[in-house]
This record gives structure tokens, sequence and C-alpha cells, in this order.
């Protein structure tokens, strides 16, 4: 059990060190300040995008109120938040799609799960990954970690049609 458990703890030991001395020991120190700076401001950009959406018309709630809007709602930012930024950019309707296509994936990963698909639980891993980094930050508007989650997604079902389906 040690040679299980060790090789772990030493992984999260030495990672979170590395990533701490990359933001020069300010990274635990970022996370104890979240409730005096309203977490980086991000809680003032929703509250202000969030106002923006409300008030706007009928038709921008469900077509969105685009990107300049957004910048002009936040001060010269970005939502920081995907669900935030969908909602405001492309309205109630691409707010549809985008749970629609979640909940594709979601599907897949229950299929997968299912069916005891070896690598589940990296496509669930990968699920997770995208959930949790899209609540403070923005992975369809910049791509580059979502073009990584995609590749893994596409990857792994096609390996799963292949050894499932045929």
């Amino acid at each position: 059990l040690l040679l299980y458990i060790a090789p772990i703890v030493f992984f999260i030991y030495f990672s979170t060190e590395l990533i701490n001395t990359m933001y020069d020991g300010r990274l635990f120190e970022r996370f104890l300040n979240m409730g005096s700076d309203k977490g980086s401001g991000r809680l003032n950009i929703y509250s202000s995008l969030l106002e923006a959406i409300l008030n706007s018309s009928v038709l921008h709630l469900f077509l969105g109120i685009g990107k300049e809007s957004i910048v002009q709602a936040t001060g010269g930012y970005s939502a920081h938040n995907e669900w935030l930024e969908v909602v405001a950019r492309w309205g109630v309707i691409g707010l549809l799609l985008y749970i629609w296509i979640l909940k594709h994936i979601f599907s897949r990963v229950r299929m997968m799960v299912r069916l005891k698909y070896h690598y589940a639980p990296i496509f669930a891993m990968a699920i997770a990954i995208f959930i949790t980094l899209s609540m403070t930050t923005h992975l369809v508007i910049y791509p580059y970690i979502f073009t990584i989650l995609v590749s893994v997604w596409g990857y792994l079902a096609g390996d799963f049609e292949k050894k499932h389906r045929y």
C-alpha cells in the first residue's frame, strides 16, 4: 500500500511546489486573499456582467450582447467564467447549445463506464478539468487547454467506438 501512496504524495507535493515557484511563492497567498480581493476582482466582474445581461433587451437575452458589450460591462475584461461568457456572447440559444454538447459528452462517459471501457476514467478526468476550469476562466474563447481536452475526448471516443461497435 505504501508503494502506491508514496508516489502520489510525492507527485502532489513536488508539483505543488513547482507551481508555487512559478508564481514566485505567491500561489497560496492568492488563495488566502480570495475573501478580501473578491477572487482577484472576479466577483465584481461577474456582478457587472450579470447586470448587463439582465438589463438587456429580450432579443439580446436570447442572442447575446456580444463581445464588445462584455468588455464594456466588465471595465475592459472578459467574463472570467465560461458560463457567463457563453450567455453574454451568444445568449440563451448559445447556452442551450453549450449544454447540449456537454450533455452529449456526459452521456458518452456514462456509456464508457457502463461498458467498462478501460480509459473511461481519463475521459471523465478531462470532463472534471473542463468543468473546474470553466468556473474561473474561458476555455472556448481562448482554446489552448480546450484543444487538448477535446483532443483527449475525440481520441478516446474514437477508440471506444472502434472497440465497442465492431
